[in-house]
């Protein structure tokens, strides 16, 4: 299991269009993993709960964005703003590579199973604690 973590800033607003917001990462500090798409666990500031989410880690090749690595994270459930805020994340298993996508339908279809992938990966896990 990779942890690492950073502070929220504002983004594309790319994910949110496409039904599925994320936090974008800067600051990062930590064992970042290689690019792909994992399902992770996220611990919002000093906060006791742990959510799921899904991560995509790398660069943004569907939208021509090839000039810098990203991290964005898609917390399951979740829709409140969380700029400013700190966020870590355990990335439990990795999904899949990056990809190019044809056009939005396309991965919007990709992160819909992606999603649903990870949340049966981390339903288990979820019931347990992490170390801080």
């Amino acid at each position: 299991m990779t942890a690492f973590g950073g502070v929220v800033v504002p983004g594309d607003r790319r994910g949110r269009q496409l039904g599925f917001p994320t936090a974008n990462l800067a600051e990062v500090y930590g064992d970042e993993p290689q690019d792909g798409i994992y399902a992770s666990i996220v611990r919002i500031g000093d906060a006791a709960v742990l959510h799921g989410a899904t991560v995509s880690v790398g660069e943004n090749p569907t939208f021509g964005h090839t000039a810098g690595r990203r991290i964005e994270v898609h917390i399951h459930d979740f829709a409140r703003a969380l700029y400013g805020a700190e966020v870590r994340v355990w990335a439990v298993r990795r999904l899949r590579a990056t990809m190019r996508f044809s056009g939005p339908a396309e991965l919007i279809r990709y992160s819909a199973e992606d999603i649903r992938r990870s949340r049966v990966v981390l339903l288990p896990l979820l019931r347990t604690t992490l170390p801080s």
